[in-house]
């Protein structure tokens, strides 16, 4: 009963606010997100569990709001996306050691590598990890049962067979990654679009934001204008040009405005510049020229950009 069960969690939601409950307010967005995923509104469901992740305070609830993204891009055929969020939530339960989670997770991961991806040897590495930690659960008391039972199970029958993993396996997403073969007028509209959002999803009224970020009402009005203009959108749908960058690099992105959260904007927006710009520098492998060309920009603003950069 749908219908009835999200006009529930928006009662929950009002008194949570009244009463300033943070971590109800996340738990009853999470919820919500997982009614609209069960209803098939898989877009809107996503969008509510990435704007939850970046300022999430709960460890268990980040995690909970992982493998729920994770089902969406599982349902959507989406095999490697899924497996980037599930790696993300894993990682997570063990860095905060939220050891009920670990056994579900990698027995999903393992069988998601073995049955849909044909990696045996990522599936035994985390039936592994999985088995691991639901044994050590029993020694707190709980019964090996249910899944703690199945993930033990996969890794004492796993083939017994030599296998070497990826290198590449839990390097963590860089947050500028997403720059990658846009212009730096693609590059500075997203970050500025993410820094305004990341606001208003943290509670702060558009009225206020003004004030907050030490701009002029008619200068933020503007950028918000602009942005619309360039395809961007504030009221809650998911923007398309979203929809061209991959969801870990969104969420990495996320995750570092989220601490940007207490400058004002003149100061996130050159903090955010000299980053990226170093990152981007870098990448090209400290090559003017060449850097002018990725960002579609001139070569004397390439000098300004990097003058202020220790290697040049």
């Amino acid at each position: 009963e749908y219908k009835e069960a999200n006009e529930l969690l928006m009662r929950a939601l009002d008194q949570a606010v009244e009463f300033d409950y943070p971590f109800i307010v996340e738990q009853v967005k999470n919820s919500y997100g997982y009614v609209l995923y069960s209803m098939g509104e898989a877009s809107e469901a996503r969008e509510i569990f990435l704007g939850l992740i970046p300022g999430i305070e709960s460890k268990y609830l980040k995690s909970t709001i992982l493998e729920n993204l994770t089902l969406i891009h599982y349902d959507e055929k989406e095999y490697n996306t899924a497996t980037e969020y599930l790696a993300q939530a894993i990682e997570h339960s063990q860095k905060y050691d939220i050891l009920s989670l670990i056994p579900d997770e990698c027995l999903f991961m393992g069988d998601l590598y073995r049955e849909k991806l044909q990696h045996p040897e990522l599936a035994t590495h985390y039936y592994n990890i999985g088995s691991q930690a639901a044994l050590r659960m029993t020694e707190f008391g709980f019964s090996l049962k249910g899944d703690r039972l199945k993930v033990v199970k996969r890794f004492e029958n796993r083939p017994r067979v030599g296998y070497s993993l990826p290198e590449s396996l839990g390097q963590q997403v860089e947050p500028f990654a997403f720059a990658s073969g846009k212009t730096w007028k693609q590059i500075n509209d997203l970050f500025q679009f993410q820094l305004i959002k990341n606001h208003l999803e943290s509670g702060s009224h558009s009225a206020d934001l003004p004030d907050k970020l030490e701009l002029k009402p008619s200068t933020y009005y503007a950028i918000k204008r602009r942005l619309g203009e360039h395809g961007y959108d504030f009221a809650g749908n998911s923007s398309e040009l979203l929809t061209f960058i991959k969801q870990p690099e969104l969420l990495a992105l996320k995750s570092y405005v989220h601490d940007l959260s207490d400058l004002t904007w003149s100061t996130a927006n050159r903090r955010f510049e000299k980053e990226i710009i170093e990152y981007l520098f870098k990448q090209v492998g400290y090559q003017k020229t060449r850097l002018a060309e990725e960002l579609d920009v001139s070569y004397p603003t390439v000098l300004q950009k990097t003058k202020s950069l220790k290697k040049i």
